[in-house]
């Protein structure tokens, strides 16, 4: 008979093996879309933003999974809009 604290891991064990399942499988599906959309538009799209706006709804649905992440954006209008920005954490 297992105890409270090893059914507690099985169900940990569990969630997180679901996770990378999760993670795994929108990593493969939203890489090969975005071939796919950059091989059949690339000739239209030539800054690929349908490509980079992919890769950002994979980033989203991503953050999404896990509910107790949060971002806190400071000093977001300092920002310059005429250029591209690259953050680092």
């Amino acid at each position: 008979m297992l105890n409270a604290s090893a059914a507690g891991r099985s169900g940990s064990a569990a969630l997180s093996i679901l996770f990378w399942v999760i993670i795994g499988g929108l990593t493969v599906l939203i890489s090969l879309l975005t071939v796919f959309v950059t091989i059949v538009v690339g000739w239209a799209d030539r800054t690929r933003r349908l490509a980079h706006r992919l890769c950002t709804l994979w980033g989203q649905a991503i953050f999404a999974c896990i509910p107790s992440w949060q971002v806190t954006v400071i000093g977001r209008d300092r920002l310059p809009s005429s250029s591209p920005v690259i953050f680092v954490s």
